[in-house]
């Protein structure tokens, strides 16, 4: 789960704490200035250095120390991309907030210095590595004055229809939202971002993620993103799930949710499966196909 070593790229969660001490004051502005309009939420793909931002702040919602922030930083760093348990190809969105004020723009500067600090205070970075970060911050800041408030992944997977069809499809994972951003609609628009890259990549007609039925938050919000839970009576679902399970160690109360990218056609099939690759022969599936009895490890994207 998020606690092991693939953890915070295994379930999908909206947090509902950060668990950090914050300026009452500060916040206190900030809600004022996002009520105005005068700090706005955005979705992009991530950028420059933005990386190391989003390791900080899932360890803060997930409740990771340390060592699980240098990992993810090593990971993240070539922003926005990195291999998902070293296989698959992913993407990483983040949710900015962006000051369209001075005001604006100065709430939004104190709060990313003081998440630098933090992590220098917490002993997570060395003088060295916090003055270079520093100097490096202040350079995207005169780029970017944004800061990240939420992060989502998107990473692509292939495999065969027991007809032949080849489907490549998207799981999102590791989703993200700061507490002071939370009932804002960010993470709807993290999901509308994670459609809008699916699209992007060909075949593509369905989003999958795991979620635990507890987290009533993050459940709310998927079914309300029209979301459903998957048959994993179905043989190819079935062993998607378990590959999930196994290489990112999913935990086992969570379940696996899937939501169609495309409306029915007028035969009833999407769009994506009116323009799916012809079937490929019974020996290449063999060789290819990663759910298939004996199958090789999913191709990566």
């Amino acid at each position: 789960d998020l606690k092991h070593a693939e953890g915070l790229g295994a379930e999908t969660i909206v947090a509902e704490t950060l668990g950090s001490k914050e300026d009452p004051e500060l916040m206190k502005t900030l809600k004022r200035l996002l009520d105005s309009k005068e700090v706005v939420l955005e979705v992009r793909e991530a950028k420059g250095a933005e990386g190391e931002a989003v390791a900080h702040l899932r360890c803060k919602v997930f409740g990771q120390g340390s060592s699980m922030y240098h990992s993810q930083r090593n990971k993240l760093r070539r922003s926005p991309h990195y291999l998902l348990a070293g296989v698959y190809h992913t993407t990483f969105l983040v949710g900015v907030a962006r000051g369209c004020s001075a005001e604006g723009k100065e709430v939004c500067w104190k709060l990313r210095s003081q998440g630098l600090k933090e992590l220098y205070e917490k002993g997570w970075l060395t003088t060295d590595e916090f003055d270079m970060m520093q100097e490096q911050m202040e350079e995207e800041w005169k780029m970017r004055p944004e800061l990240v408030v939420g992060s989502v992944d998107c990473s692509t997977h292939e495999s065969f229809e027991a007809d032949g069809r080849l489907r490549r499809w998207v799981y999102i994972s590791s989703m993200a939202v700061h507490e002071q951003f939370r009932g804002r609609g960010l993470g709807t628009k993290l999901l509308q971002g994670a459609d809008t890259h699916a699209r992007k990549i060909f075949g593509v007609d369905r989003t999958f993620l795991h979620v635990e039925e507890l987290n009533g938050v993050a459940l709310r919000l998927y079914q309300r993103a029209d979301f459903v839970q998957a048959d994993t009576s179905v043989p190819t679902i079935r062993n998607m799930d378990r590959r999930l399970r196994l290489v990112l160690q999913v935990p086992k109360e969570a379940s696996l949710y899937f939501r169609c990218l495309h409306k029915p056609s007028g035969d009833g099939k999407t769009e994506a499966e009116t323009s799916a690759p012809q079937p490929l022969s019974p020996s290449a599936q063999q060789s290819l196909s990663p759910w298939s009895e004996g199958g090789k490890r999913p191709i990566a994207v």
